[in-house]
């Protein structure tokens, strides 16, 4: 049978909104208790209001806390001389300390027909007010895999693609929320999966209620449809998951992305109220649907995650580095105008009677799309510049149009291609002003030259059309730049995120 998922339970710290809502309740309640039972003892009767009061105190001074984005919190009243706060037929003093960070104390103390209670609250997390985004995609070591009706003993972990059949066919993703900081309140959480294969189908995700191994391919290994970890059985045939109704959605066009709301259930991940297991999807109709999995060649179509949440005061995201190497590079000559060298261990950068540009081109789809980058570097290693003169190398976009899709073994100075022209002239289409620039001393002799290009590295992870970049440079001097032919020192565009 397919287990009922139990209510979310735990105390949550509750934003600016919530927390006057219970203000408003436990006022409500006070209220009603001065009407109650005539007979109730008067004392009890009092220290009950007091500590709704010091209740209603402990969420006042929380609310502001949460909305100071982690500093100057004040308390109530905000100065000692002041008369407490009124509420109600009460009054409270409400204070949280320390003034700034996570976590806090906060105490109250209620007052209600001369009697007073006290409530202390420690280890309260206080939140940024600013959300963060994290774009969860891990790659090989995702969990992710599907389980067939067909061949119930056999396990797909490897598999590039991942595949739901109505009946036949049931798909397991999950995520590791270990980066998302504990006490983190989480907005948002949208599961997408890259549909490769099917129709507008339609495909539920449902909680998965049991730990399960992804395997390798090999039997034993993993899930298969009768067992969890390829040993044990399932308590239902095809896994261990909550009923109907689960997050359902209409698949849309194959080589488009599919995206599931998985808010509520992140939520509670999150919060440590449900375990996860990941999520089953399966197909209340129609054929069969497949999507890329970690495994996939493409790592820009693997499963990701994209969650936003309110941090605790104090977290900052881990940054994630990568180097890549130049997919395309080489150089287009004024001297030599039909000439492509493609295939050179070099190309050279002058702006002489005759000029000499390089072309340079990084794929940057390894790196999930709406990522925030903190940093990129673009970095060119010479080992020649001549004549030795104070010069401003800068890096120039690609002009933004079809004709400028240049290929390495095509372009020259009068083609992008070995066909196309050029948008604008023979030399090159590009835009101005640079996007970076770097530059060299007379001094200069060997070594890496620099660029900061995290506005233009940005674009291109946000979907901007790629077609790379220009180096020029702005005297008669001469740079020699090893290309990534070169048996060493290949040219680099570092990222972090």
């Amino acid at each position: 049978m397919r287990t009922r998922a139990s209510n979310m339970a735990g105390f949550t710290l509750l934003p600016v909104i919530l927390a006057m809502s219970l203000i408003a309740a436990i006022a409500f309640l006070l209220n009603r208790d001065s009407g109650m039972n005539a007979a109730m003892v008067a004392s009890q009767g009092d220290a009950d209001r007091a500590r709704y009061v010091a209740e209603a105190g402990l969420q006042a001074v929380n609310a502001i806390a949460q909305g100071k984005n982690c500093t100057g919190y004040t308390d109530l009243p905000a100065d000692a001389l002041l008369p407490p706060i009124a509420f109600g037929a009460g009054s409270f003093t409400a204070t949280a300390n320390p003034k700034a960070g996570t976590p806090v104390t906060l105490t109250a103390t209620g007052t209600s027909s001369g009697v007073s209670a006290s409530l202390i609250r420690a280890n309260v997390v206080v939140l940024q007010t600013t959300p963060a985004t994290l774009t969860l995609q891990p790659g090989t070591p995702g969990m992710d895999t599907d389980m067939s009706s067909a061949s119930p003993n056999n396990n797909y972990g490897a598999n590039p693609n991942i595949s739901v059949n109505f009946g036949q066919g049931v798909a397991l993703v999950q995520f590791d929320l270990s980066s998302i900081p504990a006490g983190s309140v989480i907005q948002s959480a949208q599961m997408s999966l890259y549909h490769t294969v099917g129709g507008n189908d339609t495909v539920s995700a449902y909680r998965v209620t049991k730990p399960w191994n992804e395997g390798t391919g090999a039997a034993g290994s993993g899930a298969t449809w009768n067992k969890y970890n390829g040993v044990t059985a399932w308590t239902a045939a095809g896994g261990d998951y909550d009923p109907p109704p689960g997050v359902s959605i209409a698949l849309p066009a194959i080589n488009t992305w599919a995206t599931w709301d998985l808010t509520s259930l992140t939520a509670a991940w999150a919060a440590g109220t449900q375990q996860n297991y990941g999520i089953a999807l399966a197909a209340s109709g129609g054929g069969n649907n497949s999507f890329a999995s970690s495994d996939n060649g493409t790592a820009a179509n693997r499963p990701r995650l994209v969650v936003t949440f309110l941090p605790p005061c104090g977290w900052v995201p881990a940054a994630t580095g990568v180097t890549l190497q130049a997919s395309q590079d080489t150089w287009i000559s004024e001297t030599n105008m039909g000439s492509n060298y493609g295939s050179s261990i070099s190309f050279t950068v002058t702006n002489a009677n005759k000029r000499g540009r390089g072309l340079v081109k990084f794929n940057v789809s390894s790196i999930p799309p709406g990522t925030l980058l903190q940093s990129a570097t673009l970095r060119l290693f010479t080992g020649s510049f001549f004549p030795k003169q104070t010069s401003i190398l800068t890096v120039n976009r690609v002009t933004n149009n079809s004709m400028n899709n240049w290929t390495e073994l095509g372009a020259t100075w009068r083609r992008s291609d070995g066909t196309s022209g050029w948008s604008a002239a023979w030399g090159g289409s590009y835009d101005l002003p640079a996007a970076a620039s770097a530059a060299l001393s007379s001094s200069f002799t060997s070594g890496w030259v620099e660029w900061d290009v995290k506005a233009l590295a940005q674009e291109w992870v946000d979907g901007a059309p790629n077609y790379g970049a220009f180096v020029l440079i702005d005297t008669s001097s001469a740079v020699v730049f090893n290309s990534r032919e070169f048996t060493v020192n290949q040219p680099q565009l570092v990222i972090t995120y």
